[in-house]
């Protein structure tokens, strides 16, 4: 089997169920204790949106705007490696609802036409995104040109894409893009070819003693967190935090962490991130773990963005998490959306609430709260009033939903 295959298969097989959450944290870190005795978790929830093509993430815009990020139905191009289709289309799109959860809600597709990849069952596309303001959305496509390349030299007949395909391929997919509106229109821009720059880099390093075995190189950015001018990109395949800055009207990469797994010889695939004061929390999949060991090992990895040396910057702050899709705060603690926590497919997602220390350790394990465990492959968070919204089905085609609970 071609080396590149074994990695594409690891990305779309497994990365594809991961999502991405931008929620930026308010305040200095060393601020005020969540509250020591929390709050009764939710007891219910309420579908507040229904119909999505693989929803992955989630972000809100003041008290009235949410954004989902769907990574659409793959399409009509496709190849076979190994007698398994892979499918590209241009299904992607990013819905924003105005007034989510009341009687005069209303939702407007304010992007579509993006590009989508469907693998077997499994998509992906357009999976993180953040806002800045009403008129600016931060989103990053999953993948790299290099290991979509790789797939089309792999598969049977060794074809070329089409020359839309291929357009789309070279200038997006990887790609922290920007989506500014201009005269009612939400219009693209890529800002940094953050795919490509993780998959030379994990290709440089696959045969470094800390290299997952046979999983690089590899690369596909799942989530985003902004603030200003600054961009923090997840990628679930290189393992890596990026951050992505304008620098006199230039975007610039650095590499800020490596998530690392403690299970030796795989990787951790972060899919999600959020930042309060000048730290990132950034959740692990870990499926190693969860199907290898049959234990509970997905981490919440804390970040100092002044860290100097991305290979030792990420801490352990939580540990024992099933495989986690989303993470954000909201005043009484790091909520953390986690893909399942049985080893059936598809069958009981959960929400977990921990708490902070006043020294910005995580409340001790005894006394985190779980809740939402009726959930079916959820992903995405954000904090919307005084609820969270997690979005349900996120591997469905046509049924995806968000559900809204008050905290």
């Amino acid at each position: 089997m071609n080396a590149n295959r074994n990695n594409r298969s690891r990305s779309f097989r497994v990365l594809a169920v991961g999502t991405v959450t931008a929620t930026v944290g308010l305040g200095l870190f060393a601020g005020p204790a969540f509250a020591k005795k929390p709050r009764p978790v939710p007891s219910s929830h309420t579908v507040v949106a229904t119909g999505l093509n693989n929803p992955r993430g989630l972000a809100s815009e003041g008290d009235n705007l949410v954004y989902v990020s769907e990574a659409g139905t793959g399409g009509d191009e496709c190849i076979t490696i190994e007698s398994e289709s892979t499918c590209f289309g241009f299904t992607g799109s990013i819905t924003r609802f105005e007034k989510l959860g009341k009687s005069k809600q209303r939702s407007t597709k304010i992007v579509d036409g993006l590009l989508s990849i469907r693998a077997g069952s499994e998509v992906v596309g357009i999976d993180g995104i953040d806002v800045q303001g009403k008129h600016r959305v931060f989103g990053v496509m999953a993948e790299s040109a290099q290991g979509i390349a790789a797939d089309f030299a792999a598969a049977d007949g060794a074809p070329t894409p089409t020359p839309t395909l291929g357009s789309a391929i070279s200038t997006y997919a990887g790609r922290l893009v920007e989506f500014r509106k201009k005269r009612g229109v939400f219009t693209p821009a890529a800002l940094a070819n953050v795919g490509g720059t993780n998959w030379d880099w994990s290709d440089a390093h696959k045969t470094d003693v800390w290299a997952p075995t046979n999983d690089f190189p590899d690369a596909n950015p799942y989530a985003v967190v902004s603030e200003g001018n600054k961009h923090w990109v997840v990628d679930a395949g290189a393992n890596t935090v990026t951050l992505v800055q304008k620098k006199k009207g230039v975007y610039t990469q650095t590499l800020i962490s490596y998530i690392p797994n403690p299970v030796p010889d795989h990787d951790a695939a972060p899919a999600c991130i959020a930042k309060r004061g000048r730290y990132l929390y950034v959740g692990d999949l870990n499926f190693a773990s969860f199907y290898g060991l049959t234990t509970a090992a997905s981490t919440i990895w804390r970040i100092d963005t002044r860290a100097t040396d991305p290979m030792t910057s990420a801490v352990a702050w939580a540990t024992g998490l099933n495989p986690i899709t989303g993470c954000g705060f909201a005043k009484d603690g790091l909520y953390v959306v986690q893909l399942r926590t049985v080893l059936s497919t598809g069958a009981n997602g959960a929400i977990t609430r921990i708490g902070i220390n006043k020294d910005g350790t995580a409340a001790s394990s005894g006394t985190w709260q779980t809740f939402g465990t009726d959930l079916v492959d959820p992903s995405g968070f954000a904090k919307l009033h005084n609820t969270i919204l997690v979005a349900n089905k996120s591997t469905s085609t046509g049924a995806g939903e968000i559900w809204q609970f008050k905290i």
